[in-house]
């Protein structure tokens, strides 16, 4: 299914300005429109959650499992934006959105793994197990596998690859080659 932004010539229309240029595709690249489960989420607000673990599990890398239901019903792509302190702190830090490395749905919880390179991540690393945090999420589009896809190529780099783990686990319930 291609998008109704696209015509019948490949032009997807750009908009900038007054004017309208086009952007030509070549003819090999195929543009679909993600397709959705139909609902519309719910307005995103900040619910306190609480932290399971926090553990250091490499230098400046650490991991944080957090109960939620609603997180553990995540899907791949989506991620859960993270306060790592309180919203009375006087001097508040701004959220940051972490994709989750896991979901567990039995056991209600979601792992997040993070590395601490300013003073947020360095806050969320002084959280300790019983601790609360404050989270939106699942927010954002998951990114499906088609069911009558062959295989998925994965590339990814760095503390990013951890948003990559929950479409690996996807592909393998689809028995998709990965």
């Amino acid at each position: 299914m291609t998008s109704n932004l696209i015509d019948a010539n490949g032009t997807i229309p750009v908009f900038a300005g007054t004017h309208v240029p086009q952007l030509r595709l070549p003819s090999s690249v195929r543009l679909e429109v993600m397709q959705t489960n139909g609902h519309q989420p719910a307005p995103a607000t900040f619910v306190e959650t609480e932290i399971i673990s926090n553990d250091e599990i490499a230098p400046e890398h650490y991991l944080m499992r957090v109960r939620s239901e609603a997180l553990a019903n995540g899907e791949p792509g989506q991620f859960g934006v993270i306060r790592p302190g309180a919203a009375t702190d006087v001097h508040p830090i701004l959220p940051r959105p972490m994709a989750a490395y896991r979901y567990d749905r039995e056991a209600g919880t979601a792992d997040f793994v993070y590395r601490v390179v300013g003073y947020g991540t360095a806050a969320m690393a002084q959280r300790r197990a019983g601790d609360i945090v404050e989270i939106v999420g699942p927010v954002g589009r998951p990114f499906p596998i088609a069911d009558d896809a062959n295989g998925i190529l994965i590339v990814g780099r760095g503390i990013g690859v951890c948003s990559l783990t929950t479409l690996v686990e996807a592909a393998r319930q689809q028995n998709t080659e990965i």
